[in-house]
C-alpha cells in the first residue's frame, strides 16, 4: 500500500525549499567601485596629517568624508558615478575645493590637493594728528660758530 503524504507536511517542505532558494540567490544591493584617492599636500609638497577630504554628489547632495593618514594618503571608496564637489580642509590652512569633478563608474579618480598657507595681511593705523611744523621764521642764527682758522 503506498501512503500519501499529509498535506500539511507537504506544504511545509515546499515553504522550507522556497526559503533555502530564496538564501541562495545573491542579493542585488547596490555595490559602487567607484571613489577618489589620493595624497594632501601643503605648498612645499610635505604631506598633510588628518586633512579632512568631503566628496559631495553635486546632484544628490550626498556626502562622503574621509581623513588623510600619517602619509598624507586618502581614500572614498563605493562612490555611484556622478558629478562631485572635493573639498579639502587642514588647520592653519587655506581650504581647497575642486567642483565639477566627474566620476565614471567603475572608476577610482587620484586627486593631488595642494593647501597653501593662509596670507597675513599687514596693516597700520594712525590714530594720532601729525605735530604742526612752523615754518614762517627764518632765523639762522644757531648757539655755536665754526671756529676761524687763524693764520701760522
Amino acid at each position: 500500500m503506498i501512503r500519501l503524504a499529509k498535506p500539511r507536511s507537504a506544504a511545509l517542505a515546499v515553504a522550507l525549499c522556497l526559503v533555502v532558494m530564496l538564501l541562495a540567490v545573491p542579493r542585488g544591493f547596490a555595490q559602487f567601485s567607484s571613489g577618489f584617492t589620493g595624497i594632501a599636500v601643503d605648498q612645499t609638497g610635505a604631506v598633510l596629517v588628518g586633512a579632512k577630504v568631503t566628496a559631495t554628489n553635486e546632484a544628490t547632495h550626498v556626502v562622503n568624508v574621509a581623513v588623510s593618514n600619517d602619509r598624507g594618503n586618502f581614500r572614498i571608496p563605493s562612490l555611484p558615478g556622478g558629478v562631485y564637489t572635493i573639498e579639502v580642509n587642514a588647520p592653519g590652512f587655506k581650504d581647497w575645493k575642486q567642483t565639477g569633478v566627474q566620476l565614471e563608474s567603475n572608476e577610482t579618480k587620484t586627486l593631488y590637493p595642494s593647501l597653501a598657507l593662509p596670507t597675513e595681511a599687514t596693516s597700520i593705523q594712525v590714530t594720532d594728528a601729525v605735530a604742526a611744523v612752523e615754518i614762517d621764521k627764518s632765523d639762522t642764527r644757531s648757539g655755536w660758530h665754526l671756529p676761524t682758522p687763524q693764520p701760522t
